[in-house]
């Protein structure tokens, strides 16, 4: 074989050399398809982190109803919605290009994105919130259902958030916040005092129990009295301090209400003295109520002897037994004097408060009163502590207090002079569950059938400490 021919062969058949062109044109064919792969796996990464954070903003409810708000109010939802979206979004973006989920950087910026998600959800809760204790305050003052209980603060304010008059924004965490022009500082709508309604439900049961006091028949004494008595004082702490600020205010038995005067019953703190005042005042209601029901349930006296009503008549026939414990009372008076004053008083105090054993005014001694006088000044027996007790309650030989307070602030001398049998039996009389009529009745009836009253002008016992 001729090497050189099969040499020229291959030669002459071979493809054409490649010239520089080509291998610039192949080289950068190689390099594009290189770079378009780059550029896909940068783009399928790019999408991924778009798609990431796509989610994220989905995710982010920002749904908050503005409407029926004023344009100033809504002007400061939706500025706070669009700063905190915009920061949403880029803590949204930067945690997108992170792929370790237990970095701190993720933590953070995740932290970041669930407050505001749970910021939007807050105020949205608020807002709706807001906008149906509007409409539901508006309706209740129209209909007359807010309690006259409210503090003028509370009624003021309300005046205010309801009626567009105040200035509102957005707080921490996405929580309403409305403008207190006293403290010049927001005040959070959650933390602010709502005025509340009247209390229909212990006033309701109330009346439902004065009905059926009056159905009865019957006056309200001994243990019936007692019962009726713990029935109140249950509506009164059942209904909580809401129910007790409203059956002591609103006129659900009387027009005006209860009428009590002393702002300090009303008080933070001070409801078991305003529980008892209300629970005294309704009592006496409900005393009256009974004694009504018994007057009208008996047949009606005819004729009009003695000058009075029949009604009064009916009521004096059957309340003899008052009247002659009356008149054993003031015989007790004879035996107040010298050595016998301190038992004799004290033996009259125990009687008056048997009258009514749920009454929370209780009769003491003047010695029962200087001993609680002494335990609170923690001191011993004395001239000048003595003195101190007169130049602050007085010189009588009886005090009224009440057992839930203390009796160096809530105690009071009693104008009665104890060894005259007129002024005790007055004294019987007027602390019985009868009416005013019927009391003035057996007063004056006492006068008439007794001569030469003694002079009632010892209305400080005998003068002195002498006998505490």
């Amino acid at each position: 074989m001729n090497k050189e021919l099969v040499q020229g062969d291959l030669i002459a058949n071979a493809p054409p050399a490649k010239t520089w062109d080509d291998n610039l044109t192949e080289g950068f064919a190689a390099g594009y398809a290189n770079h378009k792969l780059i550029m896909q796996e940068a783009k399928a990464k790019k999408d991924a982190i778009n798609s990431k954070v796509a989610g994220y903003i989905d995710a982010l409810d920002t749904n908050v109803d503005v409407t029926d708000l004023t344009p100033t109010q809504q002007n400061s939802i939706t500025n706070y919605l669009v700063k905190q979206r915009s920061e949403y979004a880029d803590a949204a973006s930067r945690i997108a290009k992170i792929e370790d989920p237990t970095s701190p950087q993720y933590m953070e910026l995740r932290t970041k994105i669930n407050g505001i998600s749970q910021s939007f959800q807050n105020l949205a809760t608020q807002v709706k919130s807001y906008k149906e204790d509007k409409a539901s305050y508006l309706k209740d003052f129209d209909n007359g259902l807010i309690s006259d209980g409210n503090e003028i603060n509370t009624l003021n304010e309300a005046s205010k958030l309801y009626t567009n008059e105040a200035s509102l924004g957005v707080g921490e965490g996405g929580s309403l916040v409305f403008w207190n022009e006293g403290k010049e500082t927001y005040d959070s709508y959650n933390q602010m005092p709502k005025p509340f309604l009247k209390d229909f439900e212990g006033a309701n049961q109330l009346l439902e129990m004065n009905k059926s006091i009056y159905s009865a028949g019957s006056t309200l004494t001994g243990a019936r009295k007692n019962m009726i008595r713990q029935q109140l004082n249950n509506i009164l702490i059942k209904g909580g301090r809401r129910g007790l600020l409203s059956l002591a205010s609103d006129d659900f038995i009387m027009q005006g209400g209860l009428g009590l005067e002393d702002p300090e019953l009303f008080a933070p703190g001070n409801d078991d003295d305003l529980r008892q005042v209300v629970l005294d005042n309704y009592m006496n209601i409900l005393s009256d109520t009974a004694a009504q029901g018994a007057r009208d349930k008996r047949p009606s006296s005819r004729g009009g002897s003695g000058g009075f009503s029949g009604a009064l008549k009916d009521e004096i026939n059957v309340s003899g037994n008052v009247a002659d414990k009356a008149l054993q009372f003031s015989l007790l008076a004879k035996e107040a004097t010298g050595g016998n004053t301190v038992a004799t008083v004290n033996q009259m105090a125990n009687i008056i408060n048997s009258i009514d054993p749920t009454s929370t005014k209780i009769y003491v001694t003047k010695g029962q009163m200087y001993e609680k006088f002494m335990v609170g000044k923690d001191e011993e027996d004395s001239p000048d502590l003595r003195k101190q007790f007169v130049d602050q309650f007085g010189n009588f030989n009886m005090y009224i207090t009440n057992p839930s307070k203390d009796p160096r602030e809530d105690a009071r001398g009693i104008n009665v002079n104890t060894s005259d049998p007129r002024s005790m039996f007055e004294f019987y009389i007027n602390n019985s569950d009868l009416s005013a009529k019927a009391k003035n009745y057996y007063i004056d009836l006492y006068g008439k059938q007794t001569s030469g009253s003694q002079d009632n002008n010892n209305n400080s016992g005998s003068g002195s400490l002498n006998n505490l």
